[in-house]
């Protein structure tokens, strides 16, 4: 990943735990509010669905997910949760409403072992598709 794209997961990170939170409490209340959460809900599980380069089908399928009351939150929750994860590897660390935007590590040096880390885990792939 690229400063720019750890900045943009972070970011989109942030908002969506905001909506996730605002999702809950619709649900909760009345469903105007649930309803009225639906735009949020696509734009951040947009952006961070742009941001891990989820394929075009996995994007249509997420925003029409999106477009279901309840099941949208839970839907942001699992994209949030991948999100989180990506970020952790790395190396940004988290705060208790998701990642700081200035806490992000600019080392290029981190970056470089966390593309190391992919590249050996994509070679163990396909050692292991053409034994298998």
């Amino acid at each position: 990943m690229t400063q720019a794209e750890i900045t943009e997961l972070t970011t989109a990170h942030k908002l969506s735990i905001w909506v996730v939170v605002g999702g809950f409490v619709g649900a909760c209340t009345h469903i105007y509010l649930a309803l009225a959460a639906i735009p949020f809900h696509l734009y951040c599980a947009f952006r961070i669905g742009r941001a891990i380069q989820l394929p075009s089908i996995a994007l249509a399928a997420i925003s029409i997910l999106m477009l279901i009351p309840i099941a949208n939150t839970l839907g942001l929750l699992l994209l949030n949760n991948k999100a989180a994860r990506l970020l952790k590897q790395a190396g940004v660390p988290i705060g208790p409403m998701g990642f700081k935007r200035q806490d992000v590590n600019s080392s290029e040096e981190l970056l470089k072992a966390i593309e190391a880390k992919k590249g050996a885990a994509n070679q163990h792939v396909q050692t292991n598709d053409s034994n298998g």
